[in-house]
């Protein structure tokens, strides 16, 4: 008994990842005498924010197995000849569970499983701490990269943009689909340049478009009431609205929208994580669509501006009369087309002109 408790403490203090520390316990309480080779062992740990679940048992049948996971969630009462120890982590929990083989103490049974949901239970808080600070790292370091890109590259595009924290949320979140789409302020339709690449191989609907002028199921419920959305149900969930036919099947949904104030610029949406989605995922979503938000706004300004030019370009082109503009220095930064004047001043090509000051022009 002494020797298989040793053994658990020293597979608690193994640099092993959570799977491998689990696995090796349980070939702990297997090889012990006080359960017996014969014994039938279960470890069923639900997922927590931070930790994945964990199940195996050993030596039970597919039907008792079925029960056990009940027994773990609550909905089942605990059968006498099974012997249980509860497992408690930093926002989860489980059990272990044992039917002793045949002469075996109970009483040693379970002080052996006590000791080993003990030394799981500090595990899981060990866990859910690495890697929590482990997600916020690289969350933090995620947005860092992001706001270099856009202030190092401040030529990229929209879809560049969009791409990029698309890319970071994705691999963060270990998500294989997802899209980030802007808001066009002219029409109000959502503009999704990203969708991964994945979604259109394996998407069999016809006349897909990059462009939605209505926002319908679960992304659009989050456009509409300007908040994000995290389900691990989402066929079942009522916002969804069900998918058309030959659309990838979506089993976890989760999405943000871009906000600057109360205006929606855009949105990021992720989908079938294999772990499902939780609330650290959802956090760093949060940040994330922050920076994107920061970058919409900023290429939107741009594109404004250079709308207004353009318009004001345009306008004075219509005009009969030189027009040109200074620059603090008095250099000529615009000059309206050729006329007479520019024609008397060096002929057709309006660059000769640009750059010249006030007094090369004559006063002009």
């Amino acid at each position: 008994m002494n020797t298989s408790i040793e053994k658990l403490l020293e597979a608690a203090g193994l640099p092993d990842n959570f799977d491998a520390f689990l696995r090796r316990v349980m070939k702990t309480l297997r090889g012990s005498d006080a359960s017996g080779p014969d014994a039938a062992l279960a470890l069923i740990i639900a997922p927590g924010e931070n930790t994945p679940g964990f199940d195996l048992a050993e030596n039970f049948t597919l039907e008792e197995h079925a029960r056990l996971l009940e027994i773990s969630r609550g909905k089942r009462k605990l059968p006498e000849e099974l012997i249980s120890a509860g497992i408690d982590g930093a926002g989860t929990g489980g059990c272990l569970l044992a039917r002793p083989g045949a002469g075996r103490e109970r009483a040693a049974v379970k002080r052996l499983l006590t000791a080993a949901a003990k030394a799981i239970s500090g595990r899981l808080s060990y866990e859910d701490r690495e890697r929590l600070l482990t997600r916020e790292r690289d969350t933090a370091d995620a947005t860092t990269h992001l706001e270099e890109v856009f202030l190092s590259l401040p030529e990229i595009t929209m879809e560049e943009a969009s791409r990029t924290v698309l890319d970071e949320a994705r691999r963060l979140t270990n998500s294989p689909f997802g899209f980030a789409g802007h808001i066009e302020p002219a029409t109000g339709h959502l503009h999704i340049p990203t969708l991964t690449d994945n979604v259109w191989k394996d998407c069999r609907v016809k006349k897909k478009n990059f462009i939605f002028k209505e926002f319908n199921g679960l992304w659009g419920w989050v456009l509409k009431n300007k908040k994000p959305l995290l389900t691990n149900t989402a066929a079942a969930d009522p916002r969804s609205g069900g998918v058309p036919a030959g659309h990838i099947k979506i089993s976890s949904f989760l999405a943000v929208p871009a906000l600057a104030g109360e205006n929606v610029l855009g949105i990021l949406a992720l989908a079938n994580s294999p772990a499902g989605y939780n609330k650290a995922d959802l956090e760093t979503a949060r940040k994330l669509a922050r920076v994107y938000s920061l970058i919409l706004k900023n290429k939107l300004a741009e594109s404004r501006k250079a709308a207004e030019e353009q318009k004001y370009r345009s306008l004075l082109d219509t005009l009969n009369d030189l027009v040109c503009n200074l620059g603090p220095d008095g250099r000529i930064l615009y000059v309206r087309k050729r006329n007479e004047i520019t024609e008397a001043f060096g002929g057709s090509d309006l660059r000769r002109m640009r750059g010249a000051t006030n007094e090369h022009t004559g006063g002009l």
